[in-house]
């Protein structure tokens, strides 16, 4: 039983989150004729926000390898969490 629950759990997850994120956006693209996923790049409150989006994703994207060169930086700023 454990077996099955360790295959088919992440399965199960993978199709769900599938259906239910690319399957409805390739749907509604179907129908209105356009990407549904895009973000704005004017000055409305959208754009703002997927800029603001953008950015956070390039900064974490970046952590990792700031924190394995610049280890001593960290261990100095953030004492008490290590």
């Amino acid at each position: 039983m454990t077996d099955f629950i360790r295959f088919f759990i992440p399965f199960y997850f993978i199709f769900f989150f599938g259906v239910s994120f690319l399957g409805i956006s390739i749907l509604v693209a179907r129908r209105i004729g356009k990407n549904p996923d895009v973000l704005p790049k004017d000055d409305s409150a959208y754009g703002l926000i997927g800029l603001y989006f953008k950015i956070t994703i390039f900064l974490y994207s970046f952590m990792p390898y700031s924190y394995s060169y610049f280890r001593m930086l960290f261990s100095l700023y953030f004492r008490s969490a290590f």
